[in-house]
């Protein structure tokens, strides 16, 4: 079973002033990731740009990231999308270009509960990439005033984990 140890950070995407992904700076910042004691890098994660990439945009990363990094870099993509015919495809392409884990969110308009969801969304997924679903993580999110009832919603209706509360 794959153990993920250490720090992954999420990569910006970096873009040229025409809006398209920039390959060198891609590259410039691989390398010098490099020589940090990360342990691998988390490509279009849930907290960057991956929502306003194609596909073809996506896979491009993919590609550059896995050809710029150290071979002791551990590379997890971003794969969740809302589609999940599209986020299987996503994974499995992840997996041939040699990414070793992947983050499967769940998608926003599913009201199942969390466990069936994640199965729903991952069950191809798995078996033709051959990636396995480690654990589900909680978010370390502390609700506040304006928070709180979106928050609660979230984790009573979509099954989202958080902890301290």
């Amino acid at each position: 079973m794959l153990k993920l140890h250490g720090i992954f950070p999420p990569l910006a995407t970096p873009f040229d002033h025409h809006g398209d992904l920039y390959k060198v700076k891609v590259q410039h910042n691989v390398e010098k990731w490099n020589l940090t004691g990360l342990a691998g890098y988390v490509v279009c994660g849930s907290t960057g740009e991956s929502v306003y990439l194609t596909t073809e945009e996506k896979t491009r990363l993919w590609e550059w990231v896995a050809q710029y990094a150290a071979p002791t870099k551990l590379l997890i993509a971003g794969t969740g999308v809302e589609s999940v015919r599209e986020t299987v495809e996503l994974t499995n392409r992840a997996a041939e270009i040699g990414y070793k884990a992947a983050m499967v969110r769940t998608p926003f308009v599913l009201t199942l509960d969390a466990d069936s969801m994640l199965t729903e969304l991952c069950a191809d997924a798995l078996e033709n990439a051959g990636v396995e679903v480690v654990e589900r993580v909680s978010a370390d999110v502390e609700p506040y005033e304006h928070s709180e009832h979106y928050l609660r919603t979230k984790k009573e209706k979509m099954g989202h984990l958080f902890t301290g509360w």
